[in-house]
């Protein structure tokens, strides 16, 4: 069994502002990415991923993702 975790307050912020820049990048949406919880197990070749996350975006980039996902 494999485990990553980011525990760490400090590493959390850097990966919420990593993510945060790759969907300004890839889809043009300004979000407040807030990573709450993090951590991933790996068991037997199958991926757990856990997350627990905190977004804010304005409410006309919320009304273009669900039109984008067909809701």
């Amino acid at each position: 069994m494999d485990e990553m975790k980011f525990e760490s307050k400090a590493t959390r912020a850097i990966v919420s502002k990593i993510i945060e820049r790759i969907i300004k990048k890839k889809v043009g949406y300004d979000a407040d990415i807030d990573l709450n919880h993090f951590r991933t197990t790996i068991i037997d070749d199958k991926v757990h991923l856990h997350l627990d996350v905190d977004v804010e975006l304005g409410q006309k980039d919320f009304a273009a993702i669900l039109e984008r996902i067909g809701l």
